[in-house]
């Protein structure tokens, strides 16, 4: 392996990297400029996360360092080539500030990263916003700018390809009505635990209801809650 491109830094992205860096001397790493610093000194990443996850945290892993010498930052509109194959960096903030996508021009594949959410084998599809970075509307803004792309081929990190281009659209949905929904229940009830935001959620938003399986939603309800805050914060400014 010489070369490692990761469209962000959090843990099920990038949380091995050390460890392949380590393994790999050759290896080169490349991410966002905003975010090389934290894989070079991971310990403000490993302590957000320690934050969201707790006790888990001993079987989920730290992120360890990886070498200033084999660490690459990229910025938006750069062109990274590999062989006779080009991928232009496309920065794409609101999930993360850091966030990248990929995109070979020639055949309008996307590497989308969390840029657009998951999109499970069975049809199941839902977008990630997690604390603390997540933005509604720079998630907006980056939906559009991928989409202009016009890509043939869009491949989720979670979990695979697709060539449904109205996913576009309902990213942008599940954008709004995520956020007006957490909005509304804090409105009414400021104190409001995760079964209650979930619930409500669930009867407006059908994947959270029809894909249980999924135990990650508390990350969205963490991360807008956080958005909102930050809104509230400026208004009061």
């Amino acid at each position: 392996m010489k070369y490692l491109i990761t469209t962000h830094i959090h843990l099920d992205h990038t949380g091995a990297a050390g460890d392949l860096a380590r393994e790999n001397p050759d290896l080169t790493v490349f991410v966002h400029e905003l975010g090389a610093p934290h894989l070079i000194n991971p310990e403000r990443l490993n302590q957000s996360v320690r934050l969201i996850y707790g006790s888990q945290m001993e079987e989920i892993g730290e992120m360890i360092p990886i070498p200033e010498s084999q660490v690459r930052p990229v910025t938006d509109g750069d062109e990274i080539r590999l062989g006779k194959t080009r991928w232009q960096v496309v920065h794409t903030p609101g999930h993360a500030r850091y966030h990248i996508c990929l995109f070979e021009p020639e055949e309008k594949i996307l590497f989308a990263g969390d840029a657009l959410g998951c999109l499970y084998p069975d049809g199941a599809y839902f977008i990630v916003t997690p604390a603390p970075d997540y933005d509604q509307k720079l998630s907006l803004e980056s939906i559009q700018r991928l989409e202009d792309l016009k890509p043939e081929l869009i491949v989720f990190t979670h979990l695979g390809p697709s060539r449904d281009k109205t996913l576009f659209e309902e990213a942008r949905k599940q954008h709004r009505l995520w956020v007006d929904i957490i909005e509304e229940v804090l409105r009414s009830n400021p104190e409001a635990e995760i079964d209650e935001f979930l619930k409500m959620i669930s009867q407006k938003i059908p994947v959270v209801r029809d894909f249980p399986q999924y135990n990650s939603y508390f990350l969205n309800i963490g991360g807008i809650k956080r958005y909102l805050e930050k809104q509230k914060e400026k208004k009061d400014a």
